[in-house]
């Protein structure tokens, strides 16, 4: 199985230590279609980053696989990014 995926990750930053963390992509392969979108906040600390995020997936799948023809997750998530 395959897919290619493009898409932009980034953050906008509010301020030092404030920031928005966003995510979009689209894909098509052996799933027909793919996309996700994620943004939220996040606070930057001296060694880490908490998140707080809203993340949306969506797939579409062809024929061949029988078991589901579309699968979608969404939901908020909290995070932490460290750093070394």
């Amino acid at each position: 199985m395959w897919d290619a995926v493009v898409g932009v990750r980034g953050q906008f930053n509010l301020s030092k230590r404030w920031f928005i963390p966003y995510v979009l992509d689209v894909g098509t392969g052996d799933s027909d279609y793919t996309w996700q979108a994620l943004a939220g906040v996040g606070y930057e600390f001296n060694k880490f980053k908490l998140l707080a995020v809203y993340r949306y997936m969506h797939w579409e799948f062809d024929d061949s696989f029988k078991l589901l023809e579309d699968l979608t997750v969404k939901g908020p998530a909290v995070g932490a990014i460290f750093t070394f």
